[in-house]
């Protein structure tokens, strides 16, 4: 028979950009799936079920549709989602960003620009003033490998046959963005809780890459 410490997460995981109806980032609209509107149901799912973590999160593009323009709607919904969440007793585990962007990112060069690192940090502090205390752990960037490929290249991580260098150097560089937006976002949260969990997900899959010369 398998054994579980006491404190083992047996938790369910979704994301703003595949879960949530009505995002306006620059992935294709998914409508499909509603948990925006049915979340209240889901969380008794998940509490019946003896689940005792849920990974969910708050989305850049739906705060921030606009650059620099706060959509207040979206600050309130995040509230009230994330404080009947936390009532349920079960350890929240917050994604700040998980793969979409604001659609305005892209005009300060996306992941491949230090400006992105800024921006990013911006809502990172903002996020963090608003529902820290609401949050047990904090997932600052999902799979950044993933998020590097597709910001930089636009291709998955199976398909790297035949990538050239230059694209290479390209994901490299959003990668060192990426490193050193959560050194940093990890700072901003600690000033605001010093005993914060914070961390990335990273996948775990087996990949091969080829990289064509000249």
């Amino acid at each position: 028979m398998l054994s579980f410490l006491r404190d083992f997460f047996f938790g369910a995981s979704i994301s703003n950009c595949q879960h949530f109806e009505g995002l306006i980032c620059d992935l294709p609209l998914i409508d499909a799936v509603k948990h925006l509107t049915h979340y209240e149901a889901d969380f008794k799912i998940f509490k019946d079920l003896g689940l005792n973590a849920f990974r969910t999160g708050v989305d850049w593009a739906r705060i921030e549709p606009e650059e620099g323009k706060i959509d207040q709607n979206a600050i309130r919904f995040y509230h009230e989602y994330l404080s009947k969440l936390k009532k349920t007793r079960v350890k929240t585990i917050i994604d700040l960003y998980h793969i979409g962007n604001p659609v305005w990112i892209h005009k300060h060069g996306g992941w491949k620009s230090k400006e992105m690192v800024e921006k990013f940090l911006q809502y990172v502090e903002l996020a963090t003033g608003e529902y820290d205390q609401y949050i047990d752990y904090y997932q600052l960037l999902n799979e950044p490998s993933m998020v590097a490929l597709a910001s930089s290249i636009g291709i998955s991580l199976l398909s790297w046959q035949g990538v050239q260098k230059e694209a290479f150097a390209s994901v490299i560089a959003s990668l060192d963005n990426m490193n050193e937006a959560v050194g940093k976002g990890y700072d901003i949260i600690h000033e605001k809780n010093s005993e914060a969990m914070v961390g990335v997900s990273n996948p775990l899959e087996p990949s091969a890459m080829v990289i064509e010369s000249g």
